[in-house]
């Protein structure tokens, strides 16, 4: 936890809050003991938690083999970083604690990103409102009635 704790408190300071950008921490808890106890790991997850914070902790009770496999995670005992683009595409990874170079590293690919998402709206809207009018311009055309 202190890992990802460490992307976490660094990701805040250097970035802050960006429209569209969100933290969120991902704890897989795995055995069959652990999920007897799941109400009170929670419990605990949420009095540790600040509370604007809280909305991007996330705690899966499953295996994380398949999970893990997908994204190229392959020492659980690592905590790691990724930057994932609004299409779920992993973008920027790291592992281990936060240092200050990979958090370089990081700003700038969230810079890089969140610039060709917002061009990419702005393209998107200029396009839908340029139909939009070329479509209120048209004129609806009618069948000849027949009398």
């Amino acid at each position: 936890r202190l890992m990802v704790d460490s992307w976490a408190t660094s990701f805040r300071k250097k970035i802050g809050d960006q429209p569209g950008v969100q933290i969120v921490q991902l704890s897989f808890v795995e055995g069959t003991l652990y999920k007897m106890f799941k109400s009170s790991l929670l419990g605990a997850l949420k009095s540790r938690t600040a509370e604007e914070m809280q909305a991007g902790h996330l705690m899966a009770f499953a295996n994380s083999e398949p999970f893990r496999e997908a994204i190229g995670i392959k020492n659980r005992v690592v905590g790691y970083a990724f930057l994932v683009d609004p299409e779920r595409r992993i973008r920027w990874r790291a592992a281990g604690y936060a240092l200050h170079h990979e958090m370089a590293f990081l700003a700038q690919a969230v810079e890089e990103l969140t610039t060709a998402t917002s061009s990419r709206a702005t393209s998107s809207r200029a396009a839908t409102s340029s139909s939009a009018a070329t479509s209120r311009k048209r004129k609806p055309s009618r069948a000849p009635s027949k009398a």
